[in-house]
């Protein structure tokens, strides 16, 4: 338990303040007001390549960049199948370890795991499918500590945590408690007795006085006014505030202190969000916005969309989903206006693996409807910011 308290009350950050006592909705205001530029993302001949060997799957599921004391850059990539986590270094290409997390035993974490967010290599969190648990194991897949939050006092039930960096659901930690996203409970067949405003996702954890509490903010009051909506979205912290994006929904919301936020309304212009695809004639994908993600290097947001995904040729909704035909970024700033919005080539990347380092945003090559696709190979390649005078 001592460890456990010392790994939280080593990684306290300095809080912001607010001014605002409820949640705000703001119209966005004009993606080019007070700019002289605007941005797009450009590819690059720069790429790197990581050879697999034939326990590895090559299927994006989590991938986090780590930066270690020395420098030396890392990629911690959760296996295609399995509870694997595959650690790469960055600068030689080398597959330097394989963490290898039992299902059951002394060091057991569950027979599937959901995700991780690393600490540093000795202090990795491990979220498991369906258990009210996160596990804290080091790089020889050992158990170090273990909250419960099971028995832990709380006012709604938080029974199935998520972290899941392709997805962009982050945990993360602030004055020695645990911020967390799960999914909501919620009753999809009277979805419209249910108001989306008081479903809570976000919830903040006090391993000390052994609690946990929901965030005080919900889905927007008027998501599912005509259709009914998933309740998909994004979650991370950057420079001490919190960030909340809907994937079914313009709007994001940002708080400094979890209990007032702001709301920004940010549109893509290849999208109409709450369109539902039809199906008259087959089936496809709605579109949505995939993820919402900082670049702490270049000071900006990407928010991934999904555009509508009609049915394709050989092609089930399943394919379609997990590698969309065609997708685009945008590009924001801090005060979430938009700079850009770069529209990529169809069947080229694979959206769900990304990472961002000092070069700039790598996405995965690793498409297999991508000509170069090679299954033993698993390729990133290096999309650049650039700002253009207006």
């Amino acid at each position: 338990m001592k460890n456990i308290i010392y790994i939280f009350f080593s990684l306290i950050f300095i809080s912001c303040v607010s001014s605002s006592n409820k949640i705000n909705d703001k119209s966005k205001e004009s993606p080019t007001k007070g700019k002289t530029y605007h941005c797009e993302l450009v590819s690059s001949s720069k790429k790197l390549v990581f050879k697999l060997n034939d326990r590895i799957v090559n299927r994006s599921i989590n991938i986090q960049h780590y930066t270690a004391p020395d420098s030396m850059q890392y990629l911690f990539y959760l296996n295609g199948q399995g509870n694997d986590i595959c650690v790469f270094n960055i600068d030689s290409s080398k597959l330097i370890k394989t963490i290898r997390l039992e299902s059951v035993g002394p060091n057991g974490v569950g027979g599937m795991v959901r995700g991780f967010e690393v600490v540093n290599f000795d202090s990795i969190y491990i979220t498991s499918a369906f258990i009210r648990r996160l596990f804290i194991v080091n790089s020889d897949a050992k158990v170090i500590g273990a909250i419960n939050y099971e028995d832990f006092k709380q006012d709604y039930l938080v029974a199935d945590v998520v972290s899941r960096s392709f997805g962009n659901k982050r945990i993360k930690f602030k004055n020695g408690k645990i911020y967390m996203p799960f999914y909501p409970g919620y009753d999809e067949g009277n979805y419209k007795t249910v108001n989306p405003e008081d479903l809570r996702c976000l919830a903040v954890v006090d391993p000390v006085k052994r609690n946990i509490k929901p965030l005080n903010v919900g889905f927007p009051s008027d998501y599912w006014d005509s259709n009914f909506y998933p309740l998909f979205y994004s979650f991370f912290m950057y420079k001490d505030k919190f960030y909340l994006d809907y994937s079914c929904d313009d709007r994001i919301r940002v708080s400094c202190d979890t209990e007032n936020w702001e709301t920004y309304t940010v549109s893509s212009k290849y999208i109409d969000v709450k369109k539902i695809y039809r199906k008259q004639h087959g089936w496809g994908v709605n579109p949505n916005y995939f993820c919402f993600v900082a670049d702490p290097y270049r000071n900006v947001f990407y928010r991934f969309v999904m555009h509508e995904q009609s049915q394709i040729q050989d092609r089930n909704i399943q394919e379609l989903t997990r590698y969309p035909h065609k997708f685009s970024i945008m590009i924001l700033d801090e005060e979430m206006n938009v700079l850009g919005e770069t529209l990529f080539p169809i069947d080229t990347y694979d959206m769900h693996g990304y990472f961002i380092n000092k070069d700039g945003l790598y996405l995965s090559r690793s498409n297999p409807y991508n000509p170069n696709y090679d299954v033993d190979k698993l390729e990133f390649e290096l999309i650049k910011l650039e700002k253009h005078e207006k």
